[in-house]
């Protein structure tokens, strides 16, 4: 059973310390392949999947930012993509084929809320969610045989929190 508490002005689920904290919302990495969303003022804790939160992003406002400058090189470790995009995000993205890991981090700082590579054939998505000066980020790099495809949207948090409470409330009454 996860619970929720605050210690020194940081959010923890259990002794996992929170990826994602923006004013009264917390979100957990995942945790066993499940993510963790506290409301503070509503004392409110809600979980979902991997698959899930796919479901819930597809149909979340967000705003596509705008990339200014992309890089990629193939290094020894495996492909390197620095990206810029407007407001000063700068995204770097290794993929390791090696070991099957893609690791991000924006402005030099680890992403700490990611999920991937997962594959079909050979069509992979990575994805992350990250706070930047209080507002949450949606990465999504999609790479295919001949193509990496970056991709980086500012969320409405709003209505991202309201999907999730939406998706649950469907869970719990089995709604259509």
């Amino acid at each position: 059973m996860i619970k929720f508490a605050k210690r020194d002005n940081r959010g923890f689920f259990n002794d996992v310390e929170s990826a994602i904290d923006i004013g009264r919302i917390h979100i957990s990495p995942f945790i066993a392949d499940e993510l963790y969303i506290y409301i503070e003022d509503k004392d409110l804790l809600m979980n979902i999947s991997y698959f899930d939160l796919i479901e819930i992003l597809n149909s979340t406002r967000m705003y596509k930012v705008d990339m200014i400058k992309r890089n990629t090189r193939y290094d020894k470790i495996g492909i390197i993509i620095n990206q810029d995009y407007l407001g000063g995000i700068n995204v770097c993205t290794i993929i390791d084929w090696g070991t099957q890991k893609i690791v991000s981090s924006v402005n030099n700082e680890k992403i700490r809320l990611d999920h991937g590579p997962d594959c079909e054939y050979n069509d992979c998505v990575y994805i992350a969610l990250f706070n930047f000066f209080n507002e949450l980020y949606y990465l999504k790099i999609r790479i295919t045989e001949t193509d990496i495809q970056p991709s980086l949207f500012k969320v409405d948090l709003l209505n991202f929190v309201n999907e999730i409470v939406f998706y649950e409330l469907r869970q719990k009454f089995k709604l259509i």
